[in-house]
């Protein structure tokens, strides 16, 4: 009851004022005039005539200006303020009953064929059979993909690249380190200012260019300094993991990652939890990530590097520090670098691409095997699908052989379309 009689109160407000306030202006201008034209003319009469003059004109401005801010009660009740992302830091609070999503998303929402980079480049041998499968996925979703071309590499260049004592480093996990770097020499010879490095069996959602990665620029734009790169300002961050493994776990994991700034919003294309990977799902129940939720975060942990952003600086930095061996693999190195040397790494939940499940071209390599033997054109049927995407742009349902040039044109069209070749569960 007292709530309703405030709101009450509140709303008629500016009009009670605007007509008290008129009232008191004609009351003073009446006894001014009087007060103007006295039949005695002492000291007294001449001050009270003087001051009665000016309030008629202090009164007339109050009354001009609550009238307005009736006039905009009136006529404007629905202007409200434009809807905030949500932004939590280490001087806020957590409260995960706070909303956290981003406002209502635009009609037009496709990012463009390189998603907001300046290059997407892909480390795959020249060998490797795994092409054809990741070319055919970035034609189905318009996606502009640079395979930087690989030298053959000799025995020579393994030996300059490991240590000469205790080196750790298998020859499969070496010849992917080396391919890292090839790519990441072609970016710095581009001339370009952002570039993301994918590994050739990564795996995203048809709905990659069209709304996911819209939604988490925008997100990032948000947590960092305000800049107008699509990817927020490039001097804010050094490497962007959005294709990676599970973050680690621990005790620590809640202040670890609410002690720095993050960011939740809303995207319906994520997977329902039941069907996201076991690692995935309990970081973001202990995280208290809603559902249909991802998490921008400060990455602590960012093993895997399926899909990582660099900048001209954080391609340079790695190429210096990182261009012989210097720990088991290159995804452990980049998780180094974030954890132990405090770069400015940045980690989307759950990712946007993932590892596609085919064999391993570093367990072939070590086991004295030929990568070009693999085919990916001809998988099982039953082989499963990318965790953490709801519709894998990989998945044999999207395969069609290459000679099949009408077939191939009528899945480009219902890729166009969003329509996914295999039944897919919604959030919405």
């Amino acid at each position: 009851m007292r709530y309703t009689c405030y709101m009450l109160i509140s709303s008629r407000l500016p009009s009670v004022c605007c007509l008290f306030t008129l009232c008191l202006f004609l009351i003073l201008s009446f006894l001014s005039s009087v007060a103007g034209v006295p039949r005695i003319y002492t000291h007294t009469t001449m001050i009270v005539a003087y001051a009665l003059r000016q309030s008629r004109f202090i009164f007339a401005a109050i009354f001009i200006l609550i009238f307005l801010v009736s006039l905009q009660r009136t006529f404007l009740p629905n202007i409200n303020p434009s809807p905030q992302l949500s932004l939590y830091s280490s001087s806020t609070p957590y409260d995960p009953n706070i909303p956290s999503s981003l406002p209502s998303v635009p009609a037009n929402t496709t990012a463009n064929s390189t998603l907001g980079f300046g290059a997407i480049l892909a480390v795959s041998a020249a060998t490797s059979k795994r092409r054809a499968g990741l070319l055919w996925a970035a034609n189905l979703t318009a996606i502009e993909i640079v395979i930087p071309e690989q030298p053959v590499w000799t025995d020579e260049d393994l030996e300059a690249f490991r240590k000469k004592e205790g080196s750790r480093i298998d020859r499969g996990s070496a010849l992917a380190w080396l391919g890292h770097l090839n790519a990441l020499k072609w970016f710095l010879g581009s001339g370009l200012e952002t570039a993301l490095v994918m590994e050739d069996d990564a795996d995203w959602d048809i709905a990659l260019r069209t709304s996911q990665v819209f939604l988490a620029a925008s997100a990032l734009r948000s947590l960092l300094p305000s800049h107008p790169n699509y990817w927020a300002n490039t001097s804010s961050w050094e490497l962007l993991h959005l294709g990676h493994g599970p973050e680690n776990i621990d005790s620590n994991l809640f202040h670890r990652i609410h002690s720095h700034p993050y960011m939740n919003y809303t995207d319906s294309s994520i997977p329902l939890p039941t069907s996201l990977d076991s690692s995935t799902s309990d970081l973001l129940h202990n995280l208290a990530v809603p559902a249909s939720t991802r998490l921008w975060h400060r990455s602590y942990w960012p093993l895997g590097s399926y899909a990582y952003a660099v900048t001209r600086a954080s391609a340079t930095k790695l190429l210096t520090h990182y261009s012989t061996e210097k720990t088991v693999a290159f995804d452990v190195a980049l998780l180094e670098a974030c954890r132990d040397r405090n770069w400015d790494c940045w980690t989307l939940e759950p990712g946007l691409v993932n590892e596609f499940k085919v064999p391993s071209e570093i367990a072939t390599v070590n086991a004295g095997g030929d990568v070009g033997n693999e085919n990916i054109g001809e998988l099982d049927e039953d082989m499963e699908m990318t965790v953490n995407i709801r519709c894998g742009m990989r998945q044999p349902g999207f395969w069609v052989e290459e000679s099949d040039v009408q077939g191939r044109k009528e899945m480009i069209e219902r890729a166009g379309m969003g329509l996914c070749p295999v039944r897919v569960e919604t959030n919405e």
